[in-house]
């Protein structure tokens, strides 16, 4: 847990105030502990890390992106870790 909160904090340097970090650890079934935080904690979005070296199902990010009641941003493994525009497409289904 230590070191996933000192990760956290290089990555997150430069935070708006009103911004917080926090790291926690579940264990059991991942999409359903998955869930289960994201609706206790009230979540906005979930970023979820894709490996390389793993299938290229990401059934997890997919699952999750269904039953979740928030975003989900799906991050391949090596992607910039700077946000500089995002697209947001609507199709008012």
């Amino acid at each position: 847990l230590q070191a996933c909160e000192e990760l956290v904090g290089e990555l997150f340097v430069g935070l708006p105030p009103n911004v917080s970090t926090s790291c926690h650890v579940l264990v059991g079934v991942r999409v359903d502990q998955l869930i289960e935080f994201v609706v206790s904690q009230q979540c906005d979005m979930v970023g979820l890390g894709h490996r390389k070296a793993r299938s290229g199902q990401r059934s997890l990010a997919r699952r999750l992106a269904m039953v979740a009641s928030c975003s989900v941003l799906m991050v391949p493994e090596g992607a910039p870790i700077s946000i500089s525009e995002i697209m947001a497409p609507v199709d008012f289904s």
